[in-house]
């Protein structure tokens, strides 16, 4: 860090000028202005404006400006990358075995009203499986509501996304599919699919 401390954690991210690190305590962020240098032997999956996309370990050079603005990135196969911090638009964990890949989160959390004597439960998670040129995610969430006098309500819904970068760096492809199932006084479900193309800037 600029003011001389280190901090010896595993590094989640970048993103903007935001560094997402983990702690003992839990996730944090560190302004990245705040930096001083960094160095890390996890594999990433960086993506750049022009939408090249690298992996492999990386430190930062050194710098004779107040912060970090280069990021070098050894890959597999043994070839180094240097990039410019402001070309960076997003910066990801990865691992070299499968089942490491995946990251993910679960929540749980109970709402209780004495007025109405009605209680509420939300339960939420989601799976990420992030790739050099493709990704793929799923998040369900489901609420149980009840409240005296009244028929328990729920709503489960699930939903999932793959990405895909094509062959032309900017270009990309994506499938999503959303499952709906709620009742309340009557029930009812839903699905639905779709698929675009576009490019980012």
């Amino acid at each position: 860090m600029k003011n001389g401390d280190r901090i010896t954690c595993e590094i989640k991210g970048l993103a903007s000028d935001t560094l997402y690190i983990k702690v003992d305590l839990g996730t944090s962020s560190v302004e990245w202005i705040k930096v001083d240098h960094l160095e890390s032997k996890q594999l990433f999956i960086v993506k750049t404006q022009d939408g090249i996309v690298y992996s492999g370990t990386l430190f930062t050079p050194e710098s004779s400006g107040e912060r970090p603005v280069k990021i070098q990135i050894l890959e597999p196969s043994d070839t180094r990358v240097e990039i410019e911090k402001s070309q960076i638009i997003k910066m990801d964990e990865t691992a070299s075995t499968i089942w490491q890949r995946f990251n993910g989160d679960v929540g749980l959390g109970v709402i209780y009203s004495k007025g109405n004597q009605s209680t509420q439960y939300d339960f939420s998670s989601s799976l990420n499986y992030p790739r050099e040129r493709w990704s793929a995610n799923a998040a369900f969430n489901s609420t149980l509501s009840s409240s005296t006098g009244r028929s328990p309500a729920t709503r489960n819904e699930l939903n999932l996304n793959i990405e895909r970068l094509l062959r032309w760096n900017n270009w990309y492809y994506t499938g999503l599919a959303d499952f709906l199932q709620s009742r309340n006084r009557e029930f009812s479900s839903r699905a639905a699919l779709e698929a675009a193309s576009g490019v980012t800037w």
